[in-house]
């Protein structure tokens, strides 16, 4: 059912939107490289600042974005925004853009990305944190599993930081400055229209 959704969705912009048609001269000049396992996409890294809304901070960090160019005259940028928040959009590419339909793939530049802080945009996790939380089998039906419900959740949320090792990111890690991340994308990508499909996290 989800994905009958997706496809209705995107039929529907194809539809009714008007095709501003351009070339992706802009992907050529990039210095991107295939990503990983074998990827259909391309990958480039761009330099953004670490913190979009404090021009005196000159700090940066780095964001992946996957890119398949358009096969024909593009009309802009399809970019998929997956789920989590933590997923890794890019390691999902290639699985999900699998149930395209061709038209997006001739009339749109197709777009997956890494947020900031996940995958190949700073690979922060935390597996044993998470592990141990997943184990946890308490459950808020009582007020004595209603306190280990919490105690588990300060615990992972404790314990997770502690293992990812980089404190200083965290607050700069949320979805207000991964949506300058992608403006900067489409900038470089010559203020190309964006059409953006957001699964579950992804709708923020």
């Amino acid at each position: 059912m989800r994905r009958a959704a997706v496809w209705c969705c995107i039929t529907f912009f194809i539809a009714v939107f008007p095709a501003f048609a351009q070339s992706s001269d802009w992907f050529d000049a990039l210095d991107g490289e295939p990503c990983p396992n074998d990827s259909a996409f391309t990958c480039v890294t761009l330099t953004v600042p670490l913190d979009h809304f404090d021009a005196g901070n000159d700090a940066t960090i780095d964001v992946t974005f996957g890119v398949v160019p358009a096969s024909g005259e593009s009309r802009g940028l399809f970019v998929t925004v997956t789920g989590g928040p933590g997923s890794a959009g890019i390691a999902l590419a290639d699985n999900y853009s699998s149930y395209f339909d061709g038209g997006i793939w001739e009339n749109f530049d197709v777009v997956f990305f890494d947020q900031r802080g996940i995958g190949l945009s700073g690979g922060l996790d935390c597996p044993n944190a998470i592990t141990a939380y997943t184990v946890v089998s308490a459950r808020p039906l009582s007020p004595e599993g209603e306190a280990a419900t919490l105690e588990a959740a300060q615990t992972f949320a404790r314990d997770c930081q502690a293992e990812m090792g980089s404190p200083q990111l965290l607050g700069y890690i949320n979805t207000e400055q991964a949506i300058h991340d992608l403006e900067v994308f489409r900038q470089m990508a010559g203020d190309q229209k964006i059409w953006l499909y957001g699964e579950s996290y992804g709708t923020q």
